[in-house]
């Protein structure tokens, strides 16, 4: 999952179907305005629980069940481990995500630091790489989890700075039950950051809402780059099985986003992709981009995913406010 996850931060796109569909809605017409839907949550909607996400929270499916978070600030990652019962200071590295994720063969040089009480900074190298890249990764033990903060440097001041921006990130972090949703703060996966890094911050979540649906959310800080609208494509001739049923402006929880959403035949039914992008305020940690990406395969009735999709959309709102 953290493979996807990778794509989703250095693409911002699927692949596959999402992208060939990308590709051939971004060349076609938008339909007339008084084809976009309204704000507003279809009649007789269900609400799910609310997913939090960064600087950003929406209600999702009740069937929905999330398989794979990332996240990341300052350029370090950020992992949530559960650590069973009983386990002590001293068993920590046992549990590190990063150290305990590869093969241990290919590590050299653990050094374990006490930090404080409950935290701990480990530093090793992969014999693979240059001697001069070391991992450093800070992990604090919290009541039932363990959070970690993760980069890769190289040289003592890069470290140094490496290692005093984890513990400040791990010391900010307080655990959360998953369907719990704070005020403020940065949420990842079971915990929340009491802090901020502007332009430096990306979550991301897959969650799988039913039979051959998936739904993609990511955000991240807007370094000062514009991001491209949805609807601005480039030149070329879409195939002529794809279908665009929506596309241009589109307002979700109080941000002038962008919607696309696409079909193509399959047998009897169709694929879908459903997209909304925000692209987010320049440098702001408050108003990061955001985007939400439905993929729906051999669907037999369109209306329904389009009606759950508004649903999620009318649902989105900016935490804090």
């Amino acid at each position: 999952m953290n493979a996807t996850m990778e794509r989703m931060k250095r693409c911002w796109l699927g692949a596959g179907m999402a992208a060939a569909l990308i590709a051939a809605g971004c060349a076609q017409k938008t339909p007339p305005a008084g084809q976009m839907p309204a704000t507003a949550a279809p009649r007789g909607a269900a609400p799910g629980p609310e997913l939090c996400l960064g600087r950003y929270a929406l209600r999702v499916p009740a069937r929905a069940r999330v398989v794979g978070r990332d996240q990341s600030m300052a350029r370090l990652g950020l992992r949530v481990r559960d650590l069973p019962p009983g386990t002590t200071r001293d068993d920590l590295p046992n549990h590190a995500p990063w150290l305990t994720a590869a093969d241990l063969n290919t590590r050299t040089g653990l050094t374990t630091t006490q930090l404080a009480p409950d935290t701990l900074l480990l530093t090793w190298r992969a014999t693979n790489r240059d001697a001069a890249i070391v991992d450093t990764e800070v992990v604090r033990m919290l009541p039932g989890v363990l959070i970690a903060a993760h980069g890769r440097g190289e040289g003592t001041t890069n470290l140094a700075a490496q290692r005093d921006t984890a513990l400040a990130l791990v010391q900010a972090a307080v655990p959360r039950p998953e369907a719990e949703v704070p005020a403020g703060g940065f949420c990842i996966d079971r915990a929340v950051i009491n802090r901020g890094f502007a332009g430096e911050e990306f979550a991301g979540a897959v969650l799988d809402i039913g039979r051959d649906q998936r739904l993609f959310a990511t955000t991240r800080s807007n370094g000062g780059e514009v991001g491209p609208r949805l609807s601005d494509g480039g030149p070329g001739t879409a195939p002529p099985d794809v279908s665009v049923l929506r596309a241009g402006p589109r307002n979700a929880g109080g941000q002038a986003g962008d919607e696309l959403v696409l079909s193509r035949p399959r047998s009897r039914n169709q694929d879908m992709l459903l997209m909304w992008r925000f692209v987010g305020m320049p440098n702001s940690g408050a108003e990061p981009a955001l985007e939400l990406r439905l993929e729906a395969s051999d669907v037999a009735a369109p209306e329904a995913v389009i009606a759950e999709w508004d649903a999620i959309l009318a649902s989105l709102r900016r935490r804090g406010d």
